[in-house]
């Protein structure tokens, strides 16, 4: 299974930017992605915060049209005009809003679940099994974050170097004959950065852990130092961990599992090993697991899944089958379990 990704920047009306990425497959399953228009800004180069997703579902429950009056807003949430935007990005970036058919914001079924402050599973982000739940639906965002779909699933160096990642994306401009901005770009690719690993200050600390984005304690990234770029300034080396990751519970993967087959093949009664494994958007490219460690949890998909998937495995099959269909119900009993 390959994947062929081209690029082109477009502007909209309010002077931001959008990325349109068109995805290619050797097989005749549709890409996870919904809408192909990739964005690069609207989150005012801000990653987000512990307190953002739950101040963000508070002022949706109180209005829907909590986000339609910056001003307002402004005062509700006590924060500035950037902020506001900011937070109605990355909630509706990680699905915990909506736009509602009536107009304005609603809960989303994974965050009315999850987020609400009465009844929500974890309503404070205090489980670790949530930080990374956000991570897998910021990998599947409604409308697509292109520094996501491009390091999760494309990026195959083995360190995330800025400097050379601005060239990759700058060669699938040029491809495409569209001229985009580097300022926008880098700030897109910095706010990635940023959301997994701790700010620190021009002299190499740590800043106020309140600052940094909930998600930096998954580790997924390291750091590997710094080099000097062609220009001679100093730029930080990563590099994403692969590997076992026992945080990660057996019902979170059965969901990851259930949701990305999903929404990349709901009609399939089996997929196949390799597909979970590696292909874009899936439970082994977005946690980014080995394929020794995925083959002991599809080992344990049975129980993890209450029976919804089992495992099948010989010289000549190794794949995943169901036994029902994957409806809200089914995605509702799958998250319950991941916090039983």
């Amino acid at each position: 299974m390959w994947c062929r990704l081209s690029f082109r920047f477009l502007a909209n009306g309010n002077g931001s930017c959008i990325v349109q990425l068109s995805n290619s497959y050797n097989g005749d399953r549709t890409s996870v992605a919904t809408n192909d228009t990739y964005a690069i800004a609207g989150h005012e180069t801000f990653a987000f915060r512990f307190a953002w997703l739950p101040k963000a579902v508070e002022a949706v429950l109180k209005s829907p049209h909590a986000f339609s009056d910056e001003t307002q807003a402004m005062i509700d949430l006590g924060v500035g005009k950037n902020m506001v935007r900011s937070i109605r990005f990355w909630a509706s970036g990680t699905g915990v809003i909506e736009l509602s058919d009536s107009g304005g914001f609603k809960l989303s079924d994974f965050g009315e679940q999850v987020l609400h402050p009465d009844t929500g599973l974890d309503p404070f982000l205090e489980d670790d099994q949530t930080l990374w739940l956000l991570h897998w639906q910021l990998a599947h965002a409604r409308r697509p974050l292109f520094a996501w779909d491009f390091l999760l699933n494309a990026w195959h160096e083995p360190e995330l170097i800025p400097s050379s990642i601005m060239v990759a994306a700058a060669r699938h401009l040029e491809k495409s004959g569209v001229r985009a901005s580097d300022s926008s770009l880098r700030g897109h690719l910095s706010v990635f950065f940023h959301t997994y690993h701790p700010a620190r200050s021009k002299r190499g600390d740590i800043l106020e852990a309140g600052l940094d984005c909930p998600l930096v304690q998954l580790d997924l990234l390291e750091s590997r130092g710094q080099r000097n770029t062609i220009k001679g300034r100093a730029e930080n080396v990563y590099a994403f961990r692969r590997g076992k990751k026992p945080e990660i519970g057996d019902p979170l993967f059965s969901y990851a599992v259930c949701d990305f087959w999903r929404q990349v093949a709901p009609s399939e009664v089996a997929i196949s090993f390799r597909e979970i494994a590696t292909r874009p958007y899936s439970p082994g490219q977005v946690f980014m697991l080995e394929d020794e460690e995925i083959r002991e949890r599809l080992d344990r998909l049975d129980k993890a899944s209450n029976g919804v998937l089992s495992y099948v495995e010989s010289s000549l099959v190794q794949s995943v089958h169901r036994s029902s269909d994957f409806n809200d119900k089914t995605l509702r009993a799958l998250r319950k379990k991941i916090y039983s």
